[in-house]
């Protein structure tokens, strides 16, 4: 309190602060304040130092004196120092720290306060004195150093408000920050989710688009089979000359807007076949026409509908003159011109049969049925001499069986004699015929519910039946025709057979059957000169028969249904046709038959003497002639190519229209053909003056490659355009020719004439990348140029070798087969071979994998020659007779068609446009129209047609 010097009254409480001191001595052996320390710190130091610096505590100021500081009672007693130091510490020292407290308030009061708290300490019961809280000792500390402390304060409370400050701002920053990344990763999630979504939509879309692909395929797949199918169906149509079904089959398969074009050669095939022959169609009507006939001249055509309508038309001036007898419900009408004069038999209304005379415009009716006798005309004929009318009157109901033939006097307009005969059957049958000399009747007997008919012979005068037939089994006679010498008549019958039968009008002998049909005949009409026979049927076609030899030499195909009426005007020549799908239509007698569907080049030419070239023409090679263009669009005669004397010159026919030949003295000529004119390409010379052997050619690289009998071992090769440089590939045994080049020319392949000796060079190398020695059937070079694939024959069984020239340190891929192969071929871009053997089977193969594809099966024998289209969608394999040719889709390996021809054909050709394809030898050649053909053909027939 005296260092204090602040005026406070000195009290018990000071003394006890003194009693402090002097314990503490006691207890250490020195005083809370060194002394000496104190004295030299100056007197201000000092107070300074007893008012605010707090003493160390008993037993701490112990534990940092040294030995020789000790009190002498310490050293007397040899207690260590450690020791007294932790008897002091606890109650001694919190009791001497009392009595030395800074502030008075917090000392012992008393003396003897402070005795029993000692007393308490050594009876070991509980001190009043305790250690300063924490509070108290701030408190103190601030009372000593308030400056600073209102210095650290007002710093710490700038640096708290700075914190605070930086706090709330980084809070707000980290909370706008949270907040941006609340925001970001909400706008991330939306983004997430937006991505899930689009992905998830994706993907669906992505199924969606797989599955419609899938359905697409599987759609288009069946597109593509039933394609296939219907083109099968069309061409048995065709063989039944049902040309309405087979071109009902051929116009589902025009591409709607949209839709893969599936057509291929056998569509536009089948599309010429389906096509009309006809010359024009008159008109079409909403119903059958029946019956025609021809004036005498050609000029007028009479045609009886089966409506009953009777018209006559102009036939020069393709246009309808008039309708003599309007429409009659339930009524056939028939219609007969006289083979003299312009007269017209027809029926007319009622029920009856009326002459017109169309150069005076009268007419007169011969006959007219009875209401009892409810008869209808069946058919209606002149003599040959037109002085007599045949009238063949059937009954109407099925419960009347008679039937009545009438003759009728021309001149006198009269009914000269009546013939009953048995009769039963539809509208369609009934016929009877005059013989020349107009002696003699024949006439039909027929039960359609019995099913039988014949034919009765009578004589005219006196009615007595000189002959019948014998009694044949089918639904009816519907035909009859007299040959113009009386010597033969040929008769038709329905509805089961299509059977032309011809009969010996003396003695009713069959002579014998005719076979062409495939349904009923309807009409049979004689050439005036009796050597041709023409029939309509409902197979829908018009024949033409020699009668010299009983064969069929035309079919008439157009119409879409069953051929009911048919005429001959030899001075028109013309033939007419009324049909049941309301066609009436005019055929010229020359017109060219479509029944085989093919033609043919001349037996004489061998497998290597044909060469199709661009256009659908080919290049003949006639033994001893010089080369012969043809064009198969035309039917025009060969033409010459005499700028090459002989085709025995020709050494190979390359590409499109290159050609190779030899001069016949030192060069080979290069020449392409351009229209019907060679223009020369380039020319080799060579140094022997020797025939080569055999050439190969790449057009596209412009390199030729042959070989000399001089050089046997070796073979050359020159760009023929600059034939300055020659390459020499050298062999290693004897003649060999080169035969095939790569694509690129980077490859050639060479076999001797024996095809028991096989190599192939790396051109730009001359490496031999290739040795075969074994007999070989064929070789190509399929896989882009790189893959050479080769037939091995051995007794009956084959082998089909795949070399890969780019790899040649790779073995080739080694597939065996069954029975002798025959020919190879590679499609245009390298990616199929195809094989044959005489099993029938075509084999496709994957020429880079050296893998087996597939198997089509379909010829009954073996198969032989083959060729991919110009396109690669289609390829043609060749045999014999009735399946000369099919045609395969390459996508779907399905048989498309199968044509018919002659001869065991040994190989198969495209012509460069891909519109004709060939077989042979014997060589013969199927033609389909082009595109733009078609196109004009039928935008024709649109501008042409006219409705009555």
């Amino acid at each position: 309190e005296q260092a204090e010097m602040s005026g406070l009254d000195i009290d018990t409480r000071s003394d006890i602060y003194s009693l402090g001191v002097l314990l503490y001595e006691l207890l250490t052996g020195k005083t809370p304040f060194d002394a000496q320390e104190l004295v030299s710190q100056g007197i201000d130091a000092m107070r300074k130092t007893i008012r605010e610096k707090e003493p160390v505590r008993p037993s701490t100021k112990l534990g940092t004196l040294k030995g020789d500081e000790l009190t002498t009672t310490a050293k007397r007693r040899s207690i260590e120092t450690s020791k007294l130091a932790k008897l002091l510490r606890g109650d001694l020292d919190w009791i001497v720290m009392k009595c030395l407290e800074k502030d008075r308030q917090r000392r012992y009061d008393t003396a003897n306060g402070l005795a029993m708290d000692i007393k308490r300490h050594l009876n070991n019961d509980t001190v009043v004195a305790r250690p300063p809280t924490v509070a108290y000792r701030f408190q103190k500390s601030f009372r000593r150093n308030k400056l600073v402390f209102t210095a650290a304060t007002a710093v710490a409370v700038a640096l708290l408000i700075g914190i605070a400050v930086s706090t709330w701002q980084t809070f707000a920053a980290r909370k706008a920050q949270r907040e941006t990344e609340a925001a970001r990763t909400g706008e991330q999630r939306q983004r997430l989710e937006a991505e899930k979504k689009q992905a998830e939509a994706e993907a669906e879309r992505q199924r969606a688009d797989a599955q419609a692909r899938k359905a697409t395929e599987s759609q288009q797949q069946s597109r593509r089979l039933l394609y296939a199918a219907d083109m099968n169906l069309a061409q048995q149509s065709l063989k039944q000359n049902n040309l309405g079904r087979a071109r009902r089959l051929l116009d589902r398969h025009r591409p709607q807007p949209g839709e893969e074009d599936l057509r291929g050669w056998e569509w536009r095939y089948l599309w010429q076949l389906t096509r009309s022959g006809a010359l024009v169609t008159l008109t079409n009507r909403p119903v059958r026409g029946y019956d025609v006939s021809f004036s005498p001249d050609g000029s007028r055509l009479a045609v009886g509908w089966f409506d009953g309508r009777v018209e006559l038309w102009d036939v020069p001036g393709r246009r309808l003159i008039r309708t003599l007898t309007e429409v009659r419900p339930g009524r056939v009408a028939h219609v007969a011109f006289s083979p003299v004069g312009n007269l017209l038999a027809a029926t007319s209304e009622p029920e009856s049969v009326t002459l017109y005379d169309l150069d005076s415009d009268r007419k007169q009716i011969v006959w007219r049925a009875t209401a009892q006798d409810e008869r209808q005309v069946r058919d209606l004929s002149f003599s040959q001499d037109g002085s007599r009318l045949v009238l063949y009157a059937g009954a109407r109901s099925a419960a009347n069986k008679l039937g009545e033939v009438l003759v009728v006097n021309v001149a006198a307009a009269m009914i000269e004699s009546r013939h009953p005969t048995h009769f039963a059957g539809t509208v369609f049958f009934g016929a009877a015929r005059l013989s020349p000399d107009n002696q003699r009747l024949y006439l039909a007997r027929s039960d359609q519910g019995a099913g039988w008919y014949n034919i009765q012979c009578l004589n005219l005068a006196t009615g007595q039946e000189l002959w019948q037939t014998e009694v044949l089994h089918d639904a009816g006679l519907t035909a009859l025709a007299i040959s113009p010498d009386g010597r033969m008549l040929v008769s038709g019958c329905g509805y089961v057979d299509p059977t032309l039968r011809v009969w010996d009008t003396a003695t009713g002998r069959l002579v014998r059957q005719l076979d062409g049909h495939t349904a009923w005949v309807c009409k049979l009409v004689f050439s005036k000169d009796g050597r041709q026979l023409i029939s309509s049927a409902t197979d829908q076609t018009i024949r033409f028969w020699d009668t010299s030899t009983w064969t069929e030499t035309k079919v008439l195909r157009g119409n879409s249904d069953e051929v009911h009426g048919v005429a001959l005007s030899e001075t028109a020549q013309l033939v007419a046709s009324a049909s049941k799908d309301g066609n009436l239509m005019l055929w010229r007698v020359d017109q060219k038959s479509a029944a085989d569907g093919y033609s043919r080049l001349p037996e004489t030419l061998s497998r290597n003497e044909v060469l199709p070239l661009d256009h659908s023409r080919v290049l003949l090679l006639p033994q001893g002639k010089p080369p012969e263009l043809v064009d198969l669009r035309r039917d025009a005669p060969p033409t010459p190519l005499t700028e090459i004397e002989v085709s025995g010159n020709v050494l190979g026919w390359f590409g499109t229209n290159l050609l190779c030949h030899w001069n016949g003295t030192n060069q080979i000529v290069i020449r392409e053909l351009r229209g019907t004119e060679f223009a020369q390409r380039g020319a080799v010379t060579l140094d022997s003056g020797m025939r080569p052997g055999g050439v190969a050619c790449n057009p596209v690289r412009q390199l030729l490659a042959w070989s000399e009998p001089s050089s046997s071992n070796s073979v050359f090769v020159v760009n023929f355009a600059t034939p300055g440089r020659r390459v020499e590939l050298k062999g290693d045994v004897p003649g060999l020719v080169p035969r095939l080049f790569s694509d690129d020319g980077n490859f050639l392949v060479a076999w001797n004439s024996a095809g028991n000796s096989v190599r192939a060079w790396n051109v730009e190398t001359g490496q031999i990348l290739a040795s075969i020695e074994k007999r070989i059937r064929d070789a190509v070079l399929g896989g882009g140029g790189r893959v050479l694939v080769v037939v091995h024959t051995e007794n009956s069984a084959h082998e089909t070798v795949f070399y890969d020239l780019a790899r040649p340190q790779q073995a080739p891929r080694r597939l065996p087969g069954l029975h002798v192969s025959a020919d190879l071929a590679v499609s245009p871009d390298g990616g199929l071979v195809a094989s044959t053997s005489e099993s029938g089977v075509v084999r496709l193969f994957d020429p880079l994998k050296g893998e087996l594809l597939e198997i089509l099966h379909g010829h009954m024998n073996g198969a032989f020659g083959l060729a991919f289209s110009p396109d690669g969608r289609r390829l043609i394999s060749t045999s014999n007779g009735r399946e000369a040719v099919k045609l395969w889709d390459v996508g779907t390996r399905q048989e498309l068609l199968t044509l018919s021809g002659i001869g065991m054909l040994y190989a198969g050709r495209w012509t460069a446009d891909g519109d004709a394809l060939l077989a042979g030898p014997p060589w013969q050649v199927w033609r389909a129209p082009a595109w733009e053909e078609i196109n004009a053909a039928e935008a024709k027939e649109k501008a042409e047609s006219r409705q009555p």
